[in-house]
């Protein structure tokens, strides 16, 4: 992980650096060269996650979960779906 602001570009000795270790617990990986490789931005925010209505609108939010989005995703959405259910 890196603060990289919004700068998407993929460092090669990177992604062979996990290449290799990823070799070494698959070893016949060792011989496959990656199909792609790309990088993700983990949005956070100073107070955490942001998850609810946006004012008085039909619009619902759900960001910044940094990189725990994917471990909060079901309480995430069980949230939205009480808070548009009332």
């Amino acid at each position: 992980m890196e603060s990289a602001g919004f700068d998407r570009a993929v460092d090669p000795k990177i992604v062979d650096g996990i290449h290799h270790e990823a070799a070494k617990l698959l070893p016949r990986l060792a011989d496959m060269k990656p199909a792609n490789s790309w990088t993700g931005l983990r949005p956070a925010t100073e107070i955490g996650p942001v998850i609810g209505r946006f004012g008085e609108t039909n619009i619902w939010t759900a960001y910044g979960h940094f990189r725990n989005g994917i471990l909060l995703a079901p309480d995430t959405a069980h949230c939205i779906a009480e808070d548009i259910d009332r």
